[in-house]
Parts: structure tokens; C-alpha cells; sequence
């Protein structure tokens, strides 16, 4: 038997482009191994059509669910009443954290910090803030380079705000804040904390200080019984003269009462006023004691405007300087000293005084209500209880610094409150 050599398999004319369908009735690869099999289609000598089918479903599946949990997240981020802004970390040549740069903010970011979102996004911490360091640097540049979260309640300064801040880090080097404005629960709670107060004060006062004059009137009027079944008229003009002064000064105790109570209650219409006029018109109110007692005044007064209740921050000045003038003791060229100072981001307003000084255990004390260092000077001791009060109400604080009896005393305070304010009708912030 002679075996000769099989004829090759004539290829039959191209009747129109080549598919995959049509090359079913050869033995091609499958669709899929064509990627792979360029040499194949070379090998058979005449131009082709080739139409590959690749299977995409999961991609496209996988697309969709992207998109899909984008969408969530951006309606998520656009809904949230909480403000939210996304952060990232801005390091210098050297590797070190310095700054912040704000990457996107969801539109409840305006409505906590009264910033416009276009004129934040995309610009560094440190230029929006106006500070040289950015706000909470150190924490937050834990948080995006460790992973760790935390939460925290703080007064922001570069705005003015208490705000409760929580911060997490979505990817390395950056982080987020979901925030809230607190400001207005941080104000109920501090007003709740001054009716307690006020409670224990007024607890305080009715269990001694009104109690004694009661005690003294009961036991004169006593006295007068007698005096009278006796017919001594004598003794009964002294002793209603101790009547008439105990209930004077039961009647000036709860006249006091009433006006510290007053306090945040009853205010009148805030408007602007100059650091410099505010000084002033104070000044005038103790202008008979400082003459009397021969003070020499310096007034240290930077471009200040405050807003607030005219009346009220007068009555800080006021009391604070006739406390100076009141406390001068024998010194013989008594000076006061009224003004502010810049210290950080914040104003500090102080009154100065060159007379007895406090030692330091009486420093907080002098601010109780009806507590007085000396005994025998004029007045309730109502006087730095009020400017306590009124400062309180203005979100600040108030402190005594003095190195001793005979050194002096300076009282500071703050009032950040009175420092945020809408702009004057002329459009400019003094």
C-alpha cells in the first residue's frame, strides 16, 4: 500500500468579513484564546475580519457598585446636619507636620462656622484661621498619620465657638472632622451652673446674712415691749433706731440679690461701643473718689469694639475701678492703670492698681457674693460677684494677680462673646 500525503482542506471563499460564528466549522480556538493566537490568523494567508468578544459583566457589575456607594457617601456627606471637611496634612521639606490644607467641606459646614465653602476649600488651615499654627495641629496630625480617632469639646478660638469634634482618618495623611456648634448648649449649661450657684448663694445668704438682722430685730423689738410696759421712752427710740438699721440693711442685701439676678435676664438692646468710650464714661462714674483720694489714671486703650449691653459692661469697668480706688490703703501716690492687651488669640482687658494687694488664698475669694477682705470698708461685697456675673454672660473669665499685701492687685478679664459681633452700618470692623 502506497500511502500519499492528504490533500490540505481547501478554505472556502470569503463571502464577507470574518466572524466568530463563521469560523464555528473549523477547529479555531474559542473566542476568548484569539487574544493569544495572533500567529494563527497570520497563517492563513489572506486578509480577515475579526470580531473579539470579551465577557465585562463583572467589571461592569463592579463599576456600578462604585458608583453606587459614591452616591451614598455623597448623599450621606451633602445631608448630614453635622458639619464635615476633609483635610489633608501639608508637611516641609524635612518631613515635619505644618499645616492643613481642606480638601471638601458638606454644605452644613457653613451653618456651624460661618465660613463660605468656596473660600475654604483647597487653602491651608493656617490662612483661613488667620494663626500661625493651624488649630489642633499635633492632635489631628496624630489622628491622620496614626489611624487613632477621638472626640473631643473645646472653645474654638479662631471662631469664637465651643464645638464638640470628632476626628478619623479615611486614609493615610488625611482626616476628617464631623463637628457640631455646642455654643448655645455650652451658654444653657453655664446658665444652669449660675442658677445653681445662685441658689446655694441665696441658700447662704438667707441662712446668715438676712438671718441676723431678723435675729436683731426680733430681739429689740423684745426691748421695746418692755421699755414701753415700763414707760421708758428713752430706751424705745434706741432700740427702734437698731430696728431701722438692721432692716436697712436686710433691704439693701435683697436689693442687691435682685440686681445680680438681673443679670442676663434683663438686658438692654446691644449695640457698638469703643473700648476707649466704655473707659471713659466709667471713669466719670468714679471721678469723686479718684479725686478725693488724689489717683493718678493711665488709659491703655487699643482700637477695640465691642457689642453688648452698654449698661452692663459699664458696670464691670465701674466696679473694678472703685474697687482699686477703695483699696489704695495708705499708699502715698496711688495709680491706676485701665486698658488691654493682645495675649494669643484672645483680648484681655485689665485694671491695675499700686494699693493693699491680695495674698494669693483671698484671690478667688473676693469674687463670692457679700465677701469682703475688709470688713469695715464700705459696701455689700457685692461688687466683684456682679462683674463675675456680667462676664460669665459674655462667655469669659475673671481673675486677681497680685504678689502680696502691699504689691498691688491687677484684675483681667476677658469677654469673647462681646468680640463677635455683626459689622457697624458703615460696613467696617474696628
Amino acid at each position: 500500500m502506497v500511502l500519499r500525503p492528504r490533500s490540505p482542506r481547501p478554505i472556502p471563499p470569503c463571502r464577507g468579513p470574518m466572524t466568530v460564528a463563521s469560523l464555528r466549522g473549523t477547529r479555531t480556538p474559542r473566542p476568548w484564546t484569539l487574544l493569544f493566537s495572533g500567529e494563527l490568523i497570520l497563517s492563513l494567508g489572506q486578509p480577515q475580519y475579526l470580531t473579539v468578544m470579551i465577557d465585562v459583566t463583572e467589571r461592569k457589575r463592579l463599576d456600578e457598585k462604585l458608583n453606587a456607594s459614591e452616591l451614598k457617601y455623597r448623599t450621606l456627606f451633602d445631608s448630614l446636619t453635622e458639619g464635615v471637611a476633609l483635610h489633608q496634612l501639608v508637611m516641609d521639606d524635612g518631613g515635619q507636620v505644618v499645616d492643613y490644607r481642606i480638601l471638601d467641606v458638606n454644605p452644613a459646614f457653613q451653618l456651624h462656622t460661618g465660613l463660605d465653602p468656596l473660600g475654604v476649600i483647597g487653602r491651608l488651615a493656617s490662612e483661613i484661621y488667620e494663626t500661625v499654627v493651624p488649630p489642633y495641629l499635633e492632635e489631628y496630625a496624630r489622628v491622620a498619620l496614626g489611624g487613632e480617632s477621638f472626640v473631643l469639646e473645646t472653645f474654638y478660638a479662631p471662631l469664637g465657638k465651643h464645638f464638640r469634634i470628632s476626628v478619623i482618618s479615611p486614609k493615610h495623611g488625611q482626616f476628617a472632622t464631623v463637628f457640631e456648634d455646642v455654643t448655645e448648649r455650652k451658654r444653657n449649661e453655664a446658665e444652669l451652673e449660675h442658677k445653681n450657684a445662685d441658689m446655694e448663694w441665696l441658700t447662704n445668704m438667707i441662712s446668715h446674712d438676712l438671718k441676723s438682722p431678723l435675729v436683731t430685730i426680733g430681739v429689740f423689738l423684745g426691748y421695746v415691749e418692755e421699755n414701753l410696759a415700763e414707760g421708758k421712752v428713752d430706751g424705745v427710740a434706741k432700740d427702734l433706731g437698731f430696728i431701722r438699721e438692721a432692716t436697712t440693711k436686710m433691704g439693701n442685701r435683697l436689693e442687691d440679690l435682685l440686681e445680680l439676678t438681673r443679670v442676663g435676664r434683663v438686658m438692654n438692646t446691644p449695640e457698638h461701643i469703643l473700648l476707649a468710650d466704655l473707659i471713659q464714661e466709667s471713669l466719670k462714674f468714679v471721678a469723686g473718689a479718684i479725686a478725693r483720694r488724689g489717683v493718678a489714671v493711665q488709659v491703655h486703650a487699643p482700637q477695640v469694639n465691642l457689642f453688648g449691653d452698654r449698661t452692663r459692661l459699664e458696670e464691670v469697668w465701674q466696679n473694678l475701678i472703685e474697687n482699686a480706688v477703695k483699696y489704695m490703703g495708705a499708699q502715698p501716690e496711688p495709680r491706676l492703670e485701665l486698658g488691654a492687651e493682645v495675649r494669643g488669640d484672645e483680648t484681655v482687658f485689665f485694671v491695675r492698681d499700686n494699693g493693699v494687694g491680695i495674698e494669693p488664698r483671698f484671690q478667688t475669694k473676693v469674687f463670692r457674693l457679700f465677701e469682703k477682705l475688709d470688713a469695715r470698708s464700705d459696701g455689700t461685697g457685692l461688687g466683684l460677684a456682679l462683674v463675675q456675673r456680667v462676664v460669665q454672660f459674655y462667655d469669659g473669665r475673671v481673675w486677681a494677680e497680685s504678689d502680696g499685701l502691699g504689691l498691688g492687685t491687677c484684675f483681667r478679664f476677658t469677654l469673647p462673646s462681646a468680640m463677635r459681633f455683626p459689622l457697624p452700618a458703615d460696613g467696617i470692623r474696628r
